[in-house]
């Protein structure tokens, strides 16, 4: 059995990873190359309590790439994490897990690069009227026009 590292620990080194950054970068730019909505989203400004990789949603998911192509490329095994291995009751499903990861890769890639696409386009700020919101600029309409076509709009 291989040694295990706790989650912080190889949290770092996945994260420090260059060969791990370059290929997540490269998707991160061929995605919002291709989509608008992906690369504006990229650019919205994330809360450091919920989300801590880095001050954008860009970091969130280079994040998320970056420890998908780990698992990927064998470099993260869900069971060597401390933490989890811990959890000696659970050892088969953790396993199981691992492997779910593994064999449906381009399904979480997919989902890491769209879950949060229509964040930045969802946020709405509605501040009282002479308010310090309002005076700060905390107010805005919803950008998504629903009854708009997308096939009209270039999107599809």
């Amino acid at each position: 059995m291989q040694d295990s590292e706790y989650f912080d620990v190889l949290m770092r080194r996945v994260s420090t990873d260059q060969k791990l950054y370059d290929r997540a970068e490269a998707m991160l730019h061929a995605v919002s190359t291709a989509e608008p909505l992906v690369a504006d989203s990229l650019r919205t400004p994330q809360d450091i309590r919920f989300h801590a990789e880095g001050p954008f949603v860009r970091d969130h998911l280079r994040l998320i790439l970056m420890s998908l192509y780990a698992i990927q490329d064998g470099t993260l095994r869900l069971t060597d994490i401390e933490e989890l291995r811990r959890l000696t009751s659970y050892g088969y499903e953790i396993e199981e897990l691992n492997e779910i990861f593994e064999e449906h890769s381009a399904w979480f890639e997919a989902f890491a690069l769209c879950h949060d696409a229509a964040k930045w386009a969802s946020v709405v700020f509605v501040s009282p009227e002479k308010s310090r919101g309002a005076e700060l600029g905390f107010n805005s309409k919803l950008t998504y026009e629903p009854d708009v076509d997308l096939a009209q709009r270039g999107r599809l």
